[in-house]
């Protein structure tokens, strides 16, 4: 993905932080920014002078520059673990994609097939392919969740059983396929998106979300596909900036209620 094209949905939170994130917290350029201030103090001010930029203490930039250097180094430790953990720290070169099969699920919305397909669906799948899968010590099972994994609210109450069982079904995977079987390249990816605009879902999301933020169908296809390219598993929340919500489940009862009905608010004051 290019660092200046925009996404489908337009200029998002995301777009925005981007070079940041590609520029500013790689370790490198801290790094090599506080090298050069401590050996060249002056000229720094001095280049800073000439973008418009006051005078400021040698103790501050340091204190900035470290602390980009510390948090571009934690973000990268966090990405490699979060990259290696779910994989078993096991690379596996064996993916030929002109011979892989892929397979894909959809949606219904009535009760029994919102089961059916949102979570039967996987355990009849997995079934018929994962045997081969822990034979041969190769293939990848992705599951596709949602952000209500881990929050819901009043109106989608059968749809967000589905996907939290998905998350669980996705959870108790990796584990059985790693303590059990001893399958470690077998990779295992699940998928939280917020609402997404396809023909499936128009009626829910004009019902419950209509002015909410809505996440083009491509972008979610782009992003199984990559991680899948990859041939390594993750957990993928769409979009970035909702990393924190797996996070509410270590709040405390009363808080994780009070942002469920917050949430409910805002769905309820758009209908």
């Amino acid at each position: 993905m290019s660092v200046l094209r925009p996404p489908r949905e337009g200029i998002t939170l995301e777009y925005l932080f981007r070079p940041v994130h590609h520029v500013l917290l790689q370790p490198l350029v801290p790094a090599s920014l506080l090298l050069l201030h401590l050996k060249y103090a002056r000229v720094f001010q001095r280049a800073l002078s000439f973008i418009g930029t006051s005078v400021v203490q040698s103790k501050f930039i340091n204190r900035v520059l470290v602390g980009l250097l510390t948090f571009g180094i934690l973000d990268k430790l966090n990405s490699y673990l979060s990259r290696q953990v779910p994989n078993n720290f096991v690379r596996d070169k064996s993916w030929d994609w002109h011979r892989e099969i892929v397979l894909i699920t959809g949606a219904e919305e009535e009760l029994q097939r919102t089961f059916d397909v949102n979570i039967l669906a996987h355990f009849k799948m997995v079934k018929e392919f994962l045997p081969d899968m822990i034979r041969k010590n190769h293939g990848h099972v992705v599951t596709i969740a949602s952000m209500s994994s881990f929050a819901t609210w009043a109106g989608i109450t059968s749809y967000a059983a589905t996907k939290a069982a998905a998350l669980a079904f996705h959870e108790a995977l990796a584990q059985e396929l790693r303590a059990r079987y001893r399958a470690d390249k077998v990779r295992t990816t699940i998928v939280h998106p917020v609402w997404v605009r396809t023909p499936l879902s128009h009626g829910l999301v004009k019902k419950m979300a209509s002015n909410q933020f809505l996440l083009e169908p491509g972008t979610v296809a782009e992003a199984v596909v990559s991680q899948v390219l990859k041939c390594e598993g993750n957990q993928l929340i769409l979009p970035a900036r909702l990393n924190f919500v797996p996070f509410m489940r270590g709040w405390p009862s009363w808080l994780q209620e009070n942002a469920r009905s917050d949430g409910a608010q805002v769905v309820q004051s758009h209908n």
